[in-house]
């Protein structure tokens, strides 16, 4: 095995990996690279070799010496996009054709990468968080609970979801990532009649105190007044089936602990604190082992 590193895949607009990876240098414990989702398939160079009874691969970086995929000890990634340069001077079928091979290209990758170490987080289990809904329903089955939620491009069943939850009903479209749940306004209700043309998630707000905690590894960081162990060990379990190595979920406290909210991936926040940022570089230095 050559140098142990730490291989970071992203934009170099991330909030997060980017400041992770200037950490991660400063702290010179494992040689780091950043591998920049914009140049991709471009850039790096590399090859991956699999067969019955071995694999290889390695990554050429510019100016720096290679990487072979037995030498990374984690791997950090908040999802990507496939857009590789030039795209735009093909034509659309050539597009759609480079983009889903670029793709699949590095869904291999990972998928080799996670052979030698953790991939934090990796890209084959965030299905589930394309829809809110699906990702609350996920959370649920593992027996936490959730806001009260209505899918439906029925008028009738929305009208009496809004009903039943008079002044407190939020909602946005079912795709919307990252996008704000918009209160629901009287002068809203003539919205109604076009449901039928496209559903819309409607979601009753919990009102009461919230709590944030942080998954790294096996560790939860939060408030002291988290939630219980029992809480913690279905979060810990969900997180787990879901390969969710890095984690952000928002709690209600009310008569059970209901999840509001997951981010697969961390925000900004822990790398504040220099116990918590330590802990989350330690993680990829280590290749998980905290």
């Amino acid at each position: 095995m050559g140098q142990p590193t730490v291989v970071l895949f992203g934009s170099i607009h991330h909030p997060v990996l980017t400041v992770l990876y200037h950490y991660l240098q400063q702290r010179g414990r494992r040689r780091v690279v950043f591998l920049r989702n914009e140049l991709f398939p471009q850039q790096p160079e590399f090859f991956y070799h699999l067969s019955t009874d071995s694999s290889s691969g390695r990554f050429f970086i510019e100016d720096e010496e290679r990487v072979d995929l037995d030498d990374v000890v984690a791997t950090g990634l908040d999802g990507f996009r496939i857009h590789p340069p030039g795209l735009e001077n093909y034509n659309p079928a050539d597009q759609e054709y480079l983009q889903t091979e670029s793709w699949a290209t590095l869904i291999a990758l990972f998928e080799a990468l996670a052979l030698r170490g953790p991939v934090a987080n990796h890209v084959m289990f965030r299905d589930v968080f394309q829809s809110r809904v699906a990702m609350l329903g996920y959370f649920r089955s593992f027996g936490l609970g959730g806001p009260p939620l209505c899918l439906t491009s029925d008028p009738d069943t929305a009208a009496a979801f809004l009903e039943r939850h008079a002044g407190r009903v939020v909602y946005r479209p079912l795709t919307g990532a990252g996008l704000p749940l918009q209160p629901w306004r009287e002068q809203d209700r003539g919205r109604l009649e076009r449901l039928p043309l496209c559903p819309v998630h409607f979601e009753a707000r919990l009102d009461g105190p919230i709590t944030r905690m942080t998954r790294v590894g096996q560790h939860w960081l939060g408030a002291e007044d988290g939630p219980p162990a029992s809480v913690l060990d279905s979060l810990s379990a969900a997180c787990d089936d879901l390969g969710l190595n890095l984690a952000e979920v928002t709690l209600h406290q009310g008569q059970q602990w209901s999840v509001l909210d997951v981010l697969p991936f961390i925000s900004q926040t822990p790398l504040a604190r220099p116990e918590h940022a330590d802990l989350v570089a330690t993680f990829f230095e280590e290749g998980g082992q905290l």
